[in-house]
């Protein structure tokens, strides 16, 4: 082994001994911010009712919505999830959310749950809880993720339990570059599926479909461009031997352009 491979490898287990420390020092936290104003305009049709042999584990979503603002290093998603039954309390109720606090904020703009006609605004931040995953022990590979976890109490039968947050911040290692994949498929019926990406037309972005994935709609918005799937008729649940629709979105150039 040359000495600047020996220097490499020294340097990389002190860093890695050390990355431990530096992320059990980040502060895991919500905050709570009104929705951001760079979104896309979206409109639902949330009277949509589900095929009830679609649904499976006793609730569905009738929204899901995911923006990506690549300019302001922000991804916005807003759920509505429908619990029909008493597993769906069980099997729906938790909020989680995945994050990377040594680069990553999470800010949350509403929890509530809808009853009766009735909106019961629950978004309390001290009841979150937060673990942390430092790494994969059998690949020795350090993640850093956080997890961002609200057990909403009273939730019941017939409650539509809505919530919306935004994670703003990019990993630094990457510079400005940008690259993504979005997944098309679900584990439960999705009766409203709506994702967007909005980045400076000065990006070169490719994009590629992969098994039969939907390609975008391209327009302008304030001064970008806006690559919009809105899925008029949703997700169904998918099975796990399913081929997984996806498009992969980056500036680096392996793939087709739209």
């Amino acid at each position: 082994m040359s000495r600047v491979a020996r220097i490499l490898l020294l340097w990389t287990g002190s860093l890695l001994l050390l990355l431990p420390v530096m992320l059990r020092g980040q502060n895991m936290s919500v905050s709570v911010t009104p929705e951001p104003g760079w979104l896309a305009p979206y409109h639902p049709d949330l009277t949509r009712q589900p095929n009830a042999r679609d649904v499976y584990n006793g609730y569905y979503e009738l929204l899901f919505e995911e923006q990506h603002h690549v300019e302001n290093k922000a991804v916005y998603r807003h759920v509505i999830r429908r619990i029909v039954s008493e597993a769906g309390v069980q099997n729906g109720a938790e909020i989680s959310v995945e994050f990377r606090p040594a680069y990553e904020k999470l800010y949350f703009h509403k929890v509530q749950l809808r009853r009766n006609g009735q909106v019961i605004n629950i978004l309390t931040p001290s009841k979150f809880k937060f673990l942390q995953q430092e790494k994969d022990l059998a690949q020795f590979i350090y993640r850093g993720t956080g997890t961002a976890l609200l057990f909403p109490e009273d939730v019941r039968k017939g409650d539509e339990l809505e919530y919306a947050y935004s994670i703003v911040g990019r990993n630094p290692i990457f510079e400005d570059k940008y690259f993504n994949s979005f997944t098309f498929s679900a584990e439960d019926p999705v009766l409203n599926f709506y994702r967007a990406l909005i980045c400076s037309p000065s990006r070169q972005l490719d994009l590629r479909a992969f098994n039969d994935a939907p390609e975008p709609v391209q327009k302008a918005i304030k001064g970008n461009w806006l690559y919009e799937w809105n899925l008029k008729d949703g997700l169904k649940a998918t099975s796990a031997d399913t081929d997984e629709p996806y498009v992969q979105v980056t500036e680096y150039k392996t793939g087709h352009r739209w």
